[in-house]
């Protein structure tokens, strides 16, 4: 007959490999921003200020928060996705746990419901005489999206802006290949209180012309602690702005 310490091991055995595969899984499906990670695969601490206080916040709207975060002067370190059904591993404790591992201020965190499965559950049951049944019973279980995305902030923003190079259409549209768009201005930095605004097209600095982001980074570095001429296309204008880069 079976003894009840065999028993026991062998319904935790059971429900341990039922549950694997959801211990640790924001870490497992973490994308991170290569942006702000070295060759080396740490997060650049001369880039960002990491948090030993991190927050969790339900998001909303995905866009709309990452938009109010950059806006501040926050940049995504990365983030967690995956698809699952509801599990206690899932929790968006979980996330922020991840998020603390990472040194982040915030965790948005959202959850949505994609659809619900049928399924037959099993049970291990003890018989009598010692033998194990496992007979199955009907449950519907929801299955979501689970998705949380990890903030710390900028420790120097430089000119304060985000930006993209140009896209096929402004290419044709403005009849140029080099440029860089704004993207997003943050708030109280040297591109907020100038005026310099989303949509605006980067051209030049003190008369070097800007190829696109990377060349504008350099550009940005190089004249700091100066006084300096930035020319900006602006709804087919060309805008003139002398700025000081004292940051």
């Amino acid at each position: 007959m079976i003894n009840r310490m065999t028993w026991y091991m062998t319904v935790i055995l059971f429900l341990s490999a039922m549950s694997s595969g959801c211990v640790g899984v924001y870490e497992e499906y973490y994308y991170p921003n290569e942006c702000v990670y070295t060759e080396s695969g740490e997060i650049d601490r001369d880039l960002l200020l990491l948090s030993d206080k991190t927050e969790l916040t339900m998001g909303g709207d995905v866009e709309r928060d990452a938009k109010k975060l950059m806006e501040n002067g926050y940049i995504q370190l990365g983030y967690s996705s995956f698809e699952a059904f509801d599990h206690r591993s899932n929790r968006k404790d979980y996330a922020l746990l991840q998020g603390r591992k990472l040194g982040a201020r915030f965790v948005y965190f959202y959850k949505k419901y994609l659809t619900s499965v049928d399924q037959k559950r099993p049970i291990p049951l003890i018989q009598p005489g010692g033998t194990i049944s496992i007979p199955t019973v009907n449950e519907t279980k929801n299955r979501f999206s689970f998705v949380a995305t990890y903030w710390a902030r900028i420790r120097n923003p430089h000119l304060g802006t985000f930006v993209r190079d140009l896209n096929d259409e402004e290419r044709v549209e403005l009849e140029r290949n080099r440029g860089v768009v704004v993207r997003i201005v943050i708030k109280n930095t040297i591109a907020y209180v100038n005026d310099i605004l989303p949509g605006d097209v980067l051209i030049r600095i003190n008369g070097d012309t800007i190829g696109g982001c990377e060349s504008y980074g350099k550009l940005v570095k190089k004249y700091r602690k100066r006084e300096v001429n930035l020319e900006i296309l602006r709804k087919g204008k060309t805008v003139k702005k002398k700025i000081r880069l004292d940051y």
